[in-house]
């Protein structure tokens, strides 16, 4: 009976970093759990990135301390939401665009590993030498953008802006190829690892002992780099202007954050500068 019940099941694991347990209801009277779909998470052709659903169960996953697992009946429909949009998917399909994102991510991950590996020595070992922290910041959010380009509108609001960006690399607690390029990076700018240190205190998101780079340089590295993207996002026009307002990420919106966040010289205020001095010109 037990093992007929488990064939009428569905079982889906995802990183818990996607996934929210015993959230409190508006009126406070029970709980309720939610996941976040990463961006690239395609399901019959269309990228589901941002939508939410709802299981009815979490539990962890006895392979790995990292998974949640959630059980789905077979004949249910899941339900996908994102605002007022609405999509119903199979559990099965759900699963297997989970399963593809991941590994999507992982050989990404590996090209990019390999890739390093066959400069030559004579050329920087990572992307982010020869560059002051402020660039490769910069360099790093503008290419994140790029990569929201290709995929479905989001909605999000100022301060939850960083955190789409970079949600796949906080889900794997990373960004470099290993701990080593991470201790050098963090050794490289050590100025920015000790405001990044009491940046992390101030949120209390980690207790202290968690905080040591040396516990965890990979986590620590991704830190660093967040910390600076939220400085540079705060610099926006853009965003200055919309305050508190929840905005669209389309294509036009990204564009715009790309303009604000060039370089002095390169972006939006050169090409104003521009126009007025044509203007002038004029008789």
């Amino acid at each position: 009976m037990k093992q007929k019940e488990q064939e009428n099941k569905v079982f889906i694991a995802m990183n818990k970093a996607f996934v929210k347990v015993h959230l409190p209801s508006k009126n406070g009277e029970r709980t309720y759990n939610r996941a976040i779909l990463p961006n690239g998470t395609t399901i019959d052709g269309t990228d589901r990135g941002g939508f939410v659903f709802y299981p009815l169960y979490v539990n962890e996953a006895a392979s790995n301390p990292n998974l949640y697992r959630m059980p789905f009946l077979k004949d249910r429909m899941v339900q996908l939401h994102r605002g007022d949009q609405m999509v119903e998917v199979t559990p099965e399909a759900l699963r297997d665009a989970l399963n593809a994102r991941h590994q999507q991510y992982l050989r990404e991950r590996t090209q990019q590993q390999e890739g390093r590996e066959s400069v030559k020595k004579e050329e920087p070992t990572f992307d982010w030498e020869n560059k002051s922290f402020s660039e490769y910041v910069r360099e790093f959010t503008i290419e994140k953008l790029e990569t929201l380009e290709s995929g479905s509108e989001i909605m999000c609001f100022n301060d939850e802006l960083t955190e789409k960006l970079i949600e796949y690399d906080r889900a794997l607690g990373s960004i470099s190829s290993n701990p080593e390029e991470s201790m050098q990076f963090i050794a490289r700018h050590f100025m920015e690892a000790k405001k990044t240190h009491d940046w992390l205190k101030e949120r209390e998101e980690l207790p202290v002992p968690d905080i040591n780079p040396f516990d965890d340089p990979e986590q620590f590295h991704l830190a660093m780099v967040e910390k600076g993207m939220e400085e540079l996002l705060q610099e926006s026009e853009f965003m200055q202007s919309h305050g508190e307002e929840r905005m669209c990420l389309d294509k036009a919106t990204l564009k715009r954050l790309k303009q604000d966040l060039e370089p002095k010289g390169k972006g939006r205020s050169f090409e104003k500068r521009k126009e007025t001095e044509q203007e002038m010109e004029l008789p």
